[in-house]
């Protein structure tokens, strides 16, 4: 029984030893210093690390857990690039495809794609190397912002379709979609939880006589259960949503400026990341 005990203990030390280790979250975000657009990464203990130095503009940072890399546009010099790198900020080649836009799903394998007709547009899901899969929206009408879930298989978008900008979401494998919100406000902003099974989004008050403010709600697919996750007067936008932490990062105004900021998922323990006097914006999480 001694023996018994002895090996049970061994073979637990060594699955500790072997297990892989926990991830370590990081955010990246663009900031505006001397006029410049530059992409930050910050390891959430106030430990800031610019990424790019570009004379011009270099934003919307999306990481991409496949590729172990960074993907981002850049403007510069009156030419319009898509970009990757890893997070010390090196180079990482891509191939885009011609593309000129690279939303690229989680699991690396499709895109989607805002194209514009005239004063409208449409979205479309292809493969990378741009062949066509379907036309996401239904309706010649505003649809943009769209957002993969952590698995690949729905994205979320925004559309005014049906007369105001509300959220909708489609379903791949049953190439269908879900209007998921009906009010009189306007959504803007989207992120999935984790498991797919919630979504966050931004929705902008105007109330006459007051300055207009956003606020973050999350809804449960299946339920259709609408929860307000900030309530104030500032403006709380720009969301991302943790895959890892269940935390959420957003842009807000609440200090007077526009800094970087991140809650649970619930709305509590809200804490500071960004503190440069400087505008912050577009989070986005990596991790390693």
């Amino acid at each position: 029984m001694k023996r018994f005990l002895v090996l049970i203990s061994v073979c637990s030390l060594l699955l500790s030893c072997t297990s892989e280790a926990p991830k370590r979250e990081s955010l990246l975000y663009l900031s505006v210093r001397d006029k410049d657009y530059n992409i930050y990464l910050n390891d959430l203990d106030g430990n800031e690390k610019l990424l790019t130095t570009n004379p011009g503009f270099d934003y919307s940072p999306m990481w991409n857990e496949v590729l172990g890399s960074i993907i981002y546009y850049s403007y510069v010099n009156d030419s319009f690039q898509i970009a990757n790198m890893d997070m010390d900020g090196n180079p990482v080649p891509l191939n885009t495809f011609g593309q000129q836009e690279f939303n690229l799903s989680p699991d690396g394998n499709k895109l989607v794609s805002q194209i514009n007709i005239g004063d409208y547009s449409i979205l479309v899901l292809s493969n990378l190397d741009g062949s066509k899969l379907d036309t996401i929206s239904d309706k010649l009408s505003y649809n943009g912002r769209a957002k993969w879930s952590w698995q690949s298989d729905q994205i979320a978008y925004i559309s005014d379709k049906d007369g105001n900008n509300e959220v909708y979401v489609y379903d791949l494998a049953k190439k269908k979609n879900t209007r998921l919100t009906q009010n009189s406000t306007s959504e803007k902003y989207l992120s999935w939880s984790p498991d797919g099974k919630q979504l966050a989004y931004t929705t902008q008050y105007y109330k006459e006589g007051e300055a207009d403010r956003n606020d973050v709600f999350v809804v449960t697919l299946a339920s259709n259960d609408v929860k307000q996750i900030t309530d104030n007067e500032f403006n709380d936008t720009e969301i991302a949503w943790s895959p890892i932490s269940d935390r959420i990062a957003f842009h807000s105004t609440q200090d007077g400026e526009d800094h970087i900021f991140v809650m649970n998922s619930d709305g509590s323990n809200i804490k500071q990341i960004t503190t440069a006097k400087a505008y912050h914006g577009e989070p986005c999480w990596a991790w390693e």
